[in-house]
């Protein structure tokens, strides 16, 4: 089969591949057949009975020119920018081109002045305006020239650094802080550019590290006590800084099983916190504490004191620690185990009572020896002077009132002549709290009744020698004071003039004064308040007397309120009782003829005494229109007439 050009057909195929894949640089020439005319019948090319149009595909551009041509475009966009910059671009400025550079010892002692260069270099092309040094301290540092002002956030104006120029900076602060402890210096640089509103920085930071404390702290404590006796600290604080120590306060943290009883100097907050002020350098003051330690045998308590500056939002906390220690005492059992439980309470060493209460008081004694106690003694000794030696009562022991003791011997309690190792024995008595309110208008100030409770006995030493033992035990009874409340109705005394019929009618309305007064014997009490509901058919008129007293009336709750406050010790006694007065006026119905209504419903007194931290509460009864308290009280006076 041949083709219009002559050529058969397995040739042309042939001369097509040796066309495409030749090797030579330049492809053989095509030989190219004219067209010729066909004839007119139409050529069938597939289904359907179209005809195919004829087509002239115009040139397509290759896609490789057309990435060239954006590439090219793009390469003389990012040039232009380039020299734009370069040539015109006078207000652009970067933060790599600002250098801030800190400088400084790496080690310092607590208490010295640190001395910190800061370059700040400017390699931009423009100037830096406005530029601001800040410098933000590690805590506890304090200014270099008044070591009592705290020293947290600096700020230093440098102007304007010049293309090219630099700004060296020296800043002082003394540092304080804990041994090894590593502390930061936050630096940056604020600036600004000409024609722009915006602020720049650029952050740097300093570390050091305290190689010394300003302070030094030794402790000394026994290394053993035996459970529930008395134990004494003492903590020295030594300046070790060469300049004064500025505000130094001392925390102590106390292990379970103690109980603080006494300190020289006093603590400023609660029983382990002390303020001890400036102190000079070389100085070393003591605090001596006092308490009792309970525990198991061979138990670790542990106590931790630290020192610092105060915490200015929190107090009693320690801000910036100087220094700690941490030493243990081992608990040891007595040799005679004393337990006292006083109201029941054996745990506690205080004990709450109210005056004229009789307290039950139990012993119990223990041979923790692997060898027999002989020829025991037991001892109760009284002080205070709250203290009513009539109620002391025992049985198989005698109380001695000239020595104020109570004393139990083998002749009368024969479980004391010997004491088989674990074997136990027990005692009891009662007393009483004398009454505060005395017939001499006296007071006894912060009440109290000591006890200290005594086991003597012998034993026989590993090498046989005989040995007395001794062991003690403290307890304190505190006790409430009497906090009073006395309420009454009068019509004709008092401060306020009252109108209406008396006896009242229904229908008409009668005005009364209601008076109350509070009386409070020993000790301070706070929060003060006494409270009463007036009926419904009461009605609150607002005048009080005096008026410097804060009573209030809620409409709502018919409740009137009397907010005293703090009410002192002695009130009613050593001076004047605290009083106040208002006005109530009373409606009586057709439902209450020849009765007695109430005006005020049971008043209410309540405080926290300062010194036992106990709520005390006295409620009177309610008053009535039987005003029996008025100076000119006639009987009919406390019945509804009609």
């Amino acid at each position: 089969m041949t083709n219009p050009s002559g050529f058969k057909e397995p040739e042309r195929i042939e001369a097509l591949k040796r066309h495409l894949y030749t090797q030579s640089g330049e492809p053989s020439p095509l030989h190219r057949s004219s067209l010729t005319p066909t004839n007119d019948e139409p050529m069938v090319v597939g289904w359907g009975d179209h005809k195919q149009d004829d087509l002239t595909s115009p040139p397509r551009r290759s896609f490789l020119t057309l990435f060239l041509i954006v590439a090219l475009v793009f390469f003389l966009a990012a040039a232009s920018f380039a020299v734009y910059t370069l040539y015109h671009g006078g207000n652009v400025v970067s933060p790599i081109n600002v250098e801030l550079i800190t400088d400084g010892p790496k080690t310092i002692k607590a208490g010295d002045t640190l001395s910190l260069q800061v370059l700040v270099a400017n390699k931009n092309s423009v100037a830096l305006k406005s530029a601001d040094l800040i410098i933000e301290f590690a805590p506890g540092t304090r200014s270099p020239t008044d070591v009592t002002k705290e020293l947290t956030r600096s700020r230093l104006s440098l102007n304007t650094i010049a293309p090219g120029a630099s700004s060296n900076q020296t800043i002082k602060a003394v540092v304080f802080g804990e041994k090894d402890a590593n502390q930061l210096i936050k630096v940056s640089i604020e600036y600004r550019i000409a024609d722009s509103n915006a602020i720049f920085d650029k952050v740097s930071s300093f570390n050091y590290q305290i190689d010394s404390s300003p302070i030094s702290l030794n402790l000394t404590l026994p290394a053993e006590v035996n459970s529930g006796l008395p134990v004494s600290l003492d903590l020295e604080v030594v300046a070790a800084s060469d300049a004064p120590l500025r505000d130094l306060v001392v925390k102590a943290a106390y292990p379970p099983g103690f109980t603080f009883t006494s300190a020289n100097p006093p603590p400023a907050i609660g029983d382990n916190v002390w303020r001890l002020g400036d102190i000079p350098a070389g100085a070393r003051p003591h605090i001596k504490i006092s308490g009792k330690l309970e525990g198991q045998d061979d138990d670790p308590k542990s106590f931790r004191f630290s020192a610092g500056i105060e915490s200015t939002t929190n107090d009693g906390q320690i801000a910036v620690n100087y220094g700690d220690i941490f030493k243990v005492i081992t608990i040891k059992r007595p040799y005679v185990g004393l337990d006292v439980s006083v109201g029941g309470d054996a745990l506690a060493q205080e004990y709450i009572t109210s005056s004229g209460q009789s307290v039950r008081t139990d012993i119990a004694w223990t041979n923790n020896l692997p060898t027999e106690v002989t020829d025991g003694e037991l001892t109760v000794t009284f002080s205070g002077a709250a203290l009513d030696q009539r109620t002391v009562v025992t049985s198989d022991g005698f109380y001695q009132s000239a020595i104020n003791q109570i004393i139990w011997r083998k002749g009368t309690l024969p479980a004391l002549n010997r004491l088989a190792p674990g074997e136990r024995g027990q005692a009891s008595f009662n007393f009483a709290a004398l009454s505060l309110i005395r017939s001499d208008r006296s007071v006894i100030a912060r009440p109290t009744i000591d006890l200290t409770v005594s086991f003597r006995g012998r034993r026989v030493t590993a090498d046989s020698a005989s040995e007395i033992i001794e062991t003690t035990v403290k307890k304190q009874v505190k006790v409430n004071s009497v906090f009073q409340l006395a309420s009454k109705g009068v019509y004709h005394d008092g401060p306020f003039t009252n109108r209406g019929s008396l006896p009242p009618r229904a229908g008409q309305e009668t005005t009364y004064t209601i008076s109350w007064s509070v009386v409070n014997s020993s000790n301070e009490v706070g929060d003060a308040m006494v409270r009463a509901i007036l009926p419904a058919y009461v009605k609150w008129l607002g005048a009080v007397s005096p008026d410097n007293e804060k009573v209030s009336f809620d409409d709502t709750r018919g409740e009137v309120t009397w907010d005293l406050g703090v009410v002192d010790a002695g009130r009613g006694l050593t001076s004047a009782a605290r009083e106040v007065a208002f006005q109530v006026a009373f409606l009586p119905s057709l439902s209450q003829v020849g009765e007695t209504p109430v005006l005020v419903t049971t008043p209410t007194l309540s405080g926290t005494d300062s010194f036992t931290h106990q709520i005390l509460t006295n409620t009177k009864r309610s008053v009535d229109i039987q005003i029996t308290d008025d100076s000119r009280y006639q009987t009919n006076y406390g019945t509804v007439g009609q």
